[in-house]
């Protein structure tokens, strides 16, 4: 290892740099990567593209034959349960029943945007996750919490439709558009180009929108402006 990036390791092979991120570490050593600096670390490319210049590793860890069979009883989709062993930025490592070692990460911890891992857990927590993948060739296991609850954001855009008149507060501003808070509780966002000329958007504000869509993948709704005045009543 060479340096401590944000997010994992950087690391040489043959000359050829490349990123090792945290996830990637064993469990031992991913709470510390520092450790891990001059060390030299046998590792796998699990992805190379020479467009973006990237090379990305995997830690390799040596798997005994106890190992492959506790993994090799694990199936994609199985509910497990296990006890919280360390909480990262990224995620949480948890072991298992089996006493497997597993990766909730942070993006499959709740359906709700986490920022810190270690305001929902604590080491020795009891979980219940499903599994996502079973790496049996190198004992990585992916793991999913969310998975096991109902994504709220369906429930909450049942009654929304396109071209409903939604009220919202109006919570950021960037060059990008303006986001925003609807009743529900659900994120709105309207698109710089979009955005009504006349209206100067501030955040803070309360005011009302049309509803254009519905985007499922990024969990809002997309909103163009609710135009009031006879002036623009012009068709779409």
């Amino acid at each position: 290892g060479l340096e401590v990036n944000r997010g994992g390791l950087i690391v040489e092979v043959n000359g050829a740099r490349g990123f090792l991120p945290s996830s990637q570490v064993s469990l031992a050593q991913a709470a510390n990567l520092d450790n891990l600096v001059g060390k030299t670390l046998e590792v796998t490319v699990i992805e190379v593209d020479p467009s973006q210049n990237r090379l990305i590793f995997s830690q390799k860890t040596k798997l005994t034959e106890a190992d492959k069979q506790k993994l090799s009883k694990l199936k994609v989709g199985d509910i497990v349960g296990g006890k919280v062993a360390a909480v990262l930025a990224f995620g949480v490592f948890a072991t298992l029943e089996n006493g497997v070692e597993g990766l909730v990460h942070v993006s499959e911890l709740s359906w709700e945007k986490v920022e810190d891992p270690s305001t929902l857990f604590k080491i020795g927590d009891e979980i219940k996750a499903k599994v996502v993948s079973v790496d049996t060739s190198t004992g990585k296991v992916n793991l999913s919490i969310k998975q096991l609850a109902q994504d709220p954001f369906e429930a909450l855009i049942k009654d929304i439709q396109p071209d409903d008149i939604v009220k919202g507060e109006i919570t950021k501003v960037t060059s990008q558009g303006v986001s925003v808070t609807l009743a529900s509780g659900v994120e709105g966002f309207l698109p710089a180009n979009k955005q009504d000329t006349d209206i100067e958007y501030k955040t803070g504000e309360s005011i009302s929108f049309l509803v254009d869509s519905i985007d499922t993948q990024k969990r809002r709704v997309n909103l163009v402006p609710f135009i009031t005045s006879t002036k623009d009543l012009i068709y779409k």
